[in-house]
């Protein structure tokens, strides 16, 4: 589809592996990006306070907040 319609975009930032090097690198109309999302200093902040309030609910018996649940 991006090969055939010069005025679509196409942007990402997540990938099966890193680096990308896929046939996408070779459009003009593609921006590929490394996952960088978190690297502002708001979003960088807010994830510490969040693991900081996790950590001290946990220390004083309370549940965590945020638990990712393995396979």
């Amino acid at each position: 589809y991006l090969k055939s319609h010069d005025e679509s975009y196409y942007c990402c930032d997540v990938y099966v592996e890193e680096p990308y090097s896929g046939k996408l690198t070779e459009l003009d109309n593609v921006l590929l990006t490394p996952h960088v999302s978190t690297f502002t200093f708001s979003s960088r902040r807010q994830a510490e306070q969040l693991a900081i309030e996790n950590c001290l609910d946990v220390l004083s018996g309370k549940s965590c907040s945020y638990i990712v649940k393995s396979n």
